[in-house]
């Protein structure tokens, strides 16, 4: 009785081993990856950033020159008595030049905010590509973000959504450093860049169309 249970029992722990999460987790290989630390430190990023900045300065350029044109139009007005002929026309074309500056600024935020927007989404599906491509030259079978932000203003933050914070925010607590593929990541999609012309595959920041106003 004693060596048929001896036995069954040998039998139930071989095939505990064959199916056990541990004996497969020999086969599953894992990576991680700060997606935030490429961002930042892409060639392609600065490069747009710069652009977007150069872009901005343009636009506010044009921004104020509308603004001192509706200041002169304002001076001229002011030198009107309001019962003139001149004064209702003039005033009439304030307004107008007044909407239309106020469209045109309206306009010029919300496109340079979508083109930007774009621009990480397109920067950020090519850091996930190119992390699969490095994790299957690697043999790794997934790669987790790294990414871990700090929580700033501790003291207007309650003890239960601080905790919350640190969890939502913290994806990996732990990894060992040989695992990490970031640096990989970054200079993979740096040397793409650099073979294209640093012309990169995504669309530079344009100006805003123009205003329907005149």
């Amino acid at each position: 009785m004693k060596s048929q249970f001896t036995v069954l029992s040998a039998m139930a722990l071989a095939i505990c081993m064959a199916v056990s999460p541990a004996a497969r987790a020999d086969d599953i290989k894992i990576a991680v990856c700060n997606p935030m630390k490429v961002l930042q430190s892409m060639q392609e990023f600065k490069d747009l950033e710069a652009k977007t900045k150069a872009d901005t300065q343009q636009i506010s350029a044009q921004l104020t020159a509308k603004k001192d044109a509706i200041k002169t139009m304002q001076d001229s007005l002011n030198l009107l008595l309001p019962d003139s002929p001149q004064y209702a026309q003039q005033n009439e074309d304030l307004l107008k030049a007044s909407i239309d500056y106020k469209n045109t600024v309206d306009l010029a935020n919300q496109h340079m905010m979508r083109q930007q927007k774009l621009h990480v989404k397109a920067l950020f599906d090519k850091i996930q590509d190119e992390s699969g491509k490095i994790a299957q030259a690697k043999g790794y079978t997934m790669v987790i973000s790294s990414h871990q932000p700090d929580v700033e203003n501790l003291d207007n933050i309650d003890l239960q959504n601080l905790a919350t914070a640190l969890v939502i925010q913290r994806v990996v607590l732990y990894s060992d450093p040989k695992l990490d593929i970031t640096q990989d990541v970054l200079v993979a999609l740096d040397k793409d860049y650099n073979a294209a012309g640093s012309g990169g595959t995504v669309p530079a920041p344009t100006a805003p169309p123009p205003s329907s106003g005149h």
